[in-house]
């Protein structure tokens, strides 16, 4: 039996991993951007509204980030980050429904319901402003409690590892199992981290500012611009995979690499993940 300290402790800690995995899933998939998706629906697909498409890749980059947080930092929190937006989302459409279906058709008012929550005709607004903080947020956290609860089935679902032969069975010092295995610290992941944080640190040694760096500073140090690429400059495709605007975009940026690169890595090599890195930031131009 625990003592109430202990349980108190792992309450603490529950909510704590429910606070971060909300956090997760409101910040990161936005600064994943996804412009090579947005370009691929309105190509293919010309019919879809703004909204439909930024909720297709809101739900497509949270799925990634879950899968990702969910192989590093499983955590049994993160299915039910779904209860906090979800609710608020039905009590807002509950009020819009009250103040707005007096004397009106049925059909028409859930016509209306829908353009307000899930397709607002302009990016400003009332109706955009109720889609952001309503809609989006409750279909990311949806897609993220989704894959976070597939995640841990799958992990349980998985056959055992292979037979391991017992500690007393081997004859020397073992270490514990943490720690079993070369640690690799050259790895492709941490030298692209460390080539972004290197160019980084050159453009604050050279004068530009931590949070606020000009513009001709950025074009500089290799930063894509189209005038400058389409004449020539095509180098600048490579080089501004490594530029950043400032400290918090490059601590973003390198959070996700962090996460979603080990996990690649691990599954297809560095030689992939260097593939993925380079042909990612080329297409996003």
């Amino acid at each position: 039996m625990s003592s109430p300290a202990g349980t108190l402790l792992r309450l603490v800690r529950g909510f704590a991993a429910f606070i971060l995995n909300i956090i997760v899933a409101m910040v990161v998939p936005p600064l994943m951007g996804g412009q090579f998706i947005h370009r691929f629906l309105r190509t293919n697909f010309p019919s879809t509204s703004a909204a439909e498409r930024e909720l297709i890749v809101g739900a497509v980059m949270v799925a990634l980030v879950a899968f990702a947080v969910g192989q590093f930092w499983p955590s049994k929190t993160a299915k039910w980050i779904w209860v906090v937006p979800v609710p608020l989302l039905l009590l807002k459409m509950a009020m819009f429904s009250l103040l707005h279906s007096g004397g009106s058709v049925m059909e028409n008012h859930s016509n209306e319901l829908w353009r307000h929550f899930f397709s607002p005709d302009s990016p400003i607004g009332r109706n955009a402003l109720d889609f952001s903080l309503f809609t989006l947020t409750s279909v990311r956290m949806v897609v993220y409690s989704s894959v976070a609860w597939a995640s841990a089935r799958w992990a349980v679902s998985r056959p055992d590892d292979p037979v391991i032969v017992p500690a007393s069975n081997i004859s020397g010092v073992t270490a514990p199992m943490m720690m079993a295995g070369k640690f690799r610290l050259l790895t492709v992941t941490n030298l692209l981290i460390g080539i972004n944080a290197a160019v980084f640190a050159a453009m604050v040694i050279s004068g530009a500012s931590l949070l606020f760096p000009q513009t001709s500073q950025l074009i500089h140090w290799g930063a894509n611009t189209r005038m400058l690429t389409l004449h020539g400059q095509y180098w600048r495709l490579i080089t501004h995979l490594f530029v950043h605007l400032e400290i918090v975009h490059l601590a973003s940026n390198m959070l996700i690499l962090w996460w979603v690169g080990r996990l690649i890595e691990k599954i297809f090599g560095g030689f992939v993940l260097a593939g993925i890195y380079f042909l990612a930031g080329i297409a996003a131009c």
